[in-house]
């Protein structure tokens, strides 16, 4: 396949790759959010319902860090390096314009003035009536309908999730839980739904004569403790 595409088609064909590699790149940090913060947040409820030993909770905060790794590669730095060819931009304009069926992709494939049955004028014409269907057509707009639903659901579930994580560290609580999933290896107490008050003395602190003997009263609140 000789010659260049026209300038006027490949200016449309570069629109929608810019457009449609945005879009790969909005999901797939959709996608890199969603999985690390899911796997955040479900490390730091184990931790909290559970007694677990400090190796558990390395290995299971690993495991997400694994995860976000993962899904940066495969939604994120993957697909940025594979290339989208002349035709298949085509190809895929063609599936959300039905009024370029067939004749965009053949404009792009009829480029120059190889050999073949098809004279150079009737080429001419043919990326001539199809620059005249793309005047009208904003190329940026016609995304497949499958990478806009998965990048709406991505960031809408992320969204949902960075929500949740904030909510979680407004609380003192949850940002201990937050910070021992993000930082294992980090000498951090655990959270107890046991908590212990001193009523009496007072502030939890007295002074009293030596030898004499002192009333304590304290309040335990959380799930019954087993003997």
């Amino acid at each position: 396949m000789a010659g260049e595409i026209d300038p006027f088609i490949e200016g449309k064909l570069n629109a929608f790759r810019g457009r449609y590699r945005l879009l790969q790149l909005v999901r797939g940090i959709g996608c890199v959010v969603l999985s690390f913060l899911f796997g955040l947040l479900a490390v730091a409820a184990a931790d909290y319902f559970v007694v677990m030993e400090d190796n558990t909770r390395l290995w299971l905060s690993g495991a997400v860090y694994f995860i976000g790794v993962l899904a940066l590669w495969l939604g994120c730095i993957r697909p940025m390096w594979n290339r989208l060819e002349a035709a298949a931009l085509a190809a895929m304009i063609e599936n959300e314009a039905p009024s370029l069926r067939t004749q965009l992709l053949s404009a792009v494939e009829l480029t120059g003035d190889g050999e073949g049955m098809d004279s150079p004028a009737l080429r001419k014409r043919a990326r001539e009536r199809v620059i005249e269907k793309l005047q009208g057509i904003d190329t940026t707009g016609l995304m497949p309908a499958r990478l806009k639903k998965s990048c709406l659901t991505a960031g809408i579930v992320a969204g949902v999730l960075v929500l949740a994580a904030g909510g979680m560290a407004s609380y003192p609580a949850g940002r201990t839980l937050l910070l021992r999933a993000l930082a294992p290896m980090a000498n951090v107490d655990r959270v107890s739904r046991n908590q212990i008050a001193v009523l009496t003395p007072e502030g939890g602190d007295a002074t009293v004569p030596e030898n004499d003997q002192q009333a304590i009263e304290i309040s335990v609140t959380g799930p019954a403790l087993k003997s």
